[in-house]
């Protein structure tokens, strides 16, 4: 309540949200929980529902879509806008590529699917990979396996079957290279979760005039490491194929630095994860711009969130 936009923006979502034709259910009361005398076991109870993607997937979406209004009302405005996996909706509507109603629809969908028609798997972040390993498993080289995400020149993510996922652990361990399981029950962006990611054609066709502003400022593609344009998405099949396919994030990054130079990059999510992604896609040659977050990470427990905004601001 002390950011009365942020609240008024996340009720605009999270009333649209609860509608019986997206997820039927509100999302406030987990996202933010009223009584400050809860209990362990109530606490508790609250973190197993954060594990559900019909909670977390449209609950990072509220909270990234606020903050977004919250900077843009401040007369803070974009020049380009990115997003990473689910992030990638937000961003299309602060470029004007959906309307607030066209991606909360797709989010719920996209939520909903993946937790009744993605098959369980696994997922491992991978470091010092060489560009031909990591096309291998792009390829299908290696059965089971899939090219998750390359988020930075030498960090990606793989994703499959958790039998191969073990596998490929297990081999990277005992050559001492350096890989991390993620804390997920499926696998995402593979071929495990086709199914889910049928649901999402026919979605999201471009706004139509007068729904939203015409591309109001450029946005990234994971799905295509370049920018998003409103041809590849007249079909209806984009944000299937954006949910199935590999996140370029490596390619949006590099496109950003090097054709925008930035001198500010800031970071509208919780933590620093995809500050600390871009960083590292800085070239030698280009001067590294400052990145802020709007929010705490969350291990930094003395910092209050809204004096993490208004850090935020300050920078």
């Amino acid at each position: 309540g002390e950011v009365p936009l942020f609240r008024s923006e996340v009720d605009r979502c999270c009333e649209l949200l609860a509608a019986p034709e997206m997820l039927g259910f509100d999302l406030r009361p987990v996202l933010f929980p009223s009584a400050t005398n809860t209990s362990a076991e109530e606490e508790s109870q609250r973190q197993k529902e954060f594990e559900r993607p019909s909670v977390i997937q449209p609950g990072l979406f509220v909270v990234e879509y606020g903050l977004a209004q919250v900077f843009q009302a401040a007369g803070i405005l974009p020049a380009v806008a990115a997003g990473h996996s689910l992030g990638e909706y937000v961003a299309a509507v602060v470029g004007g590529f959906l309307t607030l109603e066209s991606a909360v629809g797709i989010v719920a969908a996209r939520a909903k699917s993946t937790e009744t028609l993605a098959e369980d798997g696994a997922m491992l972040a991978v470091v010092g990979w060489s560009e031909q390993e990591l096309a291998d498993v792009g390829a299908g080289q290696r059965p089971g396996l899939w090219l998750a995400g390359v988020n930075s020149p030498a960090h990606a993510v793989i994703s499959g079957e958790t039998a191969a996922v073990d596998a490929l652990e297990a081999e990277l361990k005992g050559a001492g290279k350096q890989c991390t399981r993620l804390h997920v029950r499926k696998a995402f962006h593979s071929g495990l979760i086709a199914k889910a990611a049928d649901t999402l054609k026919g979605l999201g066709m471009p706004a139509q005039s007068g729904d939203a502003p015409a591309a109001a400022v450029p946005v990234t593609s994971n799905y295509t490491g370049g920018w998003l344009n409103t041809m590849q998405m007249k079909d209806g099949v984009y944000w299937s194929n954006h949910m199935r396919n590999t996140v370029h994030w490596r390619q949006n990054a590099e496109k950003v630095l090097t054709q925008w130079r930035p001198t500010v990059v800031l970071e509208v999510g919780p933590g620093n994860a995809l500050s600390t992604l871009t960083a590292k896609c800085v070239g030698s040659d280009q001067t590294a711009p400052i990145f802020v977050q709007a929010t705490r990470h969350p291990k930094a427990t003395a910092t209050h969130d809204v004096e993490a905004l208004l850090g935020a601001f300050g920078r």
